[in-house]
């Protein structure tokens, strides 16, 4: 069992190079600015993610984006997430998903007006919505699925694990996966 998470700071300097995924390049030349750093942040992440974990060079293995947008490999599996200033990248040898937000930018953004929109019946105690958000995230990104729609996720129904992480403002962290006992999450 394995379940890998790396997260990386998106430098200030970060210039955005061609990747060895031809589709992937072609994905990163179709967005704007900020959402291009911000993924190709991601998928370096991914690759380095891949030479440590798995010993592998990424540039071997073949990577395909699925209709509903999500990236899949055929050796490997793995989930990316992108936020203001950081970006994780989950490997594993079963299917993952994770999200990171930065929590300052979650509650600016969200404030207690999401938290309604995204609770199930049974989630209407719930008063951290950050992390409620992050495991939802997470969860879909697991299963694949094609419309994120949260308040159809129950968050209890799927182990996940969530910690704060300080680089140095905090983001909260979420992943799920089969190999959850095998967690490592490591800052790059």
């Amino acid at each position: 069992m394995r379940l890998d998470v790396y997260i990386a700071p998106i430098a200030e300097d970060l210039r955005v190079q061609p990747v060895a995924c031809a589709e992937r390049e072609a994905y990163h030349l179709s967005l704007r600015e900020t959402a291009r750093r911000q993924r190709y942040a991601a998928w370096r992440t991914l690759e380095e993610a891949i030479r440590r974990s798995f010993g592998i060079d990424p540039e071997t293995l073949s990577f395909h984006r699925l209709p509903s947008g999500k990236w899949t490999c055929d050796t490997l599996h793995f989930s990316l997430s992108h936020t203001r200033g950081a970006v994780a990248a989950a490997v594993s040898d079963s299917e993952t998903g994770v999200d990171l937000e930065c929590a300052d930018a979650f509650e600016k953004r969200n404030g207690n007006a999401l938290a309604k929109k995204i609770r199930t019946p049974s989630e209407a105690q719930e008063n951290d919505s950050l992390t409620l958000w992050t495991m939802k995230e997470a969860i879909f990104k697991r299963s694949g699925g094609d419309v994120f729609i949260p308040s159809q996720i129950e968050a209890a129904s799927t182990p996940c694990h969530t910690q704060t992480v300080l680089l140095p403002q905090p983001y909260r962290l979420s992943v799920c996966g089969d190999s959850l006992p095998a967690l490592r999450v490591m800052i790059l």
